[in-house]
């Protein structure tokens, strides 16, 4: 079997959970969602039917004939959750009722990562491991490059379109 090792780094906090969403899970399937996405994505498929198929070998699928991934990903992380956003990097926002607006110097923040508050977190700086594995070296080299996609075009957890969950 081969295998790729990432040792990835937060770079923005992370809101990542699974079906307990007070406690934070860096969670496998979030990686390979975000990893078919941009597999996906600059596939540039003229056939559907065909880019489902390759999709499906890589990632495994739901049709006849396809069944589970040849691509194992496991993910190992010792980090500490954090609590309380706003405490944690001294961010100055609240929401002014008058107005009906945030308010304060770090409203910008506030906005981008709004419903976040108060959930836990993984703070910048943390690390974590990350390893694709598989029998074929054709999928996994398809499969280490569309990882290469999401670390670099995209973000992982909840507001990742809004600059939370980048890593490298």
């Amino acid at each position: 079997m081969k295998k790729v090792i990432f040792k990835c780094e937060v770079i923005t906090p992370m809101f990542m959970s699974g079906a307990d969403q007070r406690s934070v899970e860096l969670r496998p399937t979030e990686f390979k969602g975000m990893m078919r996405f941009w597999w996906r994505a600059v596939k540039a498929e003229k056939d559907r039917e065909n880019l489902r198929k390759e999709e499906a070998e890589i990632f495994g699928g739901s049709g006849e004939k396809e069944g589970k991934s040849k691509i194992s990903i496991r993910v190992f992380s010792t980090n500490r959750p954090e609590r309380d956003l706003k405490k944690t990097y001294s961010l100055d926002w609240g929401f002014d009722q008058k107005l009906k607006r945030l308010k304060g110097k770090d409203y910008g923040i506030g906005y981008l990562l709004s419903l976040l508050g108060q959930k836990k977190f993984i703070k910048d700086g943390s690390t974590f491991n990350i390893i694709l594995s598989s029998h074929f070296e054709k999928l996994l080299k398809q499969a280490v490059a569309s990882f290469w996609l999401a670390v670099h075009l995209g973000g992982f957890g909840a507001r990742s379109r809004r600059g939370a969950g980048s890593i490298r």
